[in-house]
């Protein structure tokens, strides 16, 4: 699967939105509540997930050195988490980027992600200590390609 190029504009793969960059990141921002400039990403791209029309949520790639990435994302729906939009969202770093790994920090207070990320098949790597605001502690996570489930190359045949 090929996402279109960011300058083509923006377009639909299922429900992930691509070549919204700006828009996408400013909707995570709000939601997590924490950030007050879409530039604090530094080089990144964001991918929009889109359900009956309505941009609910996104994933924010950024931090990219060649082999691994860091993903930021929220979304304020629960029904957003589909098979094809997760392969597609696990498909743009480990295929597009062809990172070997991807990384996220969780607040360790926030049982409920942290259970999602684990459901999801990511690692928990670590503590970091007031990490995550300056006053909570953060929980890292990791996952590598070999072991994303998401990815069409990695799914067993019934």
């Amino acid at each position: 699967m090929n996402a279109p190029a960011r300058d083509h504009g923006m377009a639909m793969i299922g429900d992930v939105l691509f070549g919204a960059d700006d828009m996408v990141k400013r909707v995570v921002m709000r939601g997590l509540g924490q950030m007050t400039d879409i530039e604090q990403f530094g080089p990144s791209v964001a991918l929009g997930i889109v359900r009956r029309g309505k941009l609910v949520g996104g994933i924010i790639y950024n931090e990219f050195t060649g082999w691994s990435c860091a993903v930021t994302s929220y979304v304020d729906s629960p029904f957003w988490c589909k098979p094809s939009t997760l392969c597609t969202l696990y498909t743009y770093p480990f295929c597009q980027l062809n990172c070997t790994r991807i990384e996220a920090l969780i607040g360790r207070n926030n049982k409920k992600v942290r259970r999602v990320m684990k459901h999801m098949g990511w690692t928990e790597e670590g503590c970091h200590p007031l990490r995550f605001n300056g006053v909570e502690d953060a929980i890292s996570y990791g996952m590598i390609r070999q072991n994303c489930r998401w990815l069409r190359e990695n799914q067993q045949d019934g």
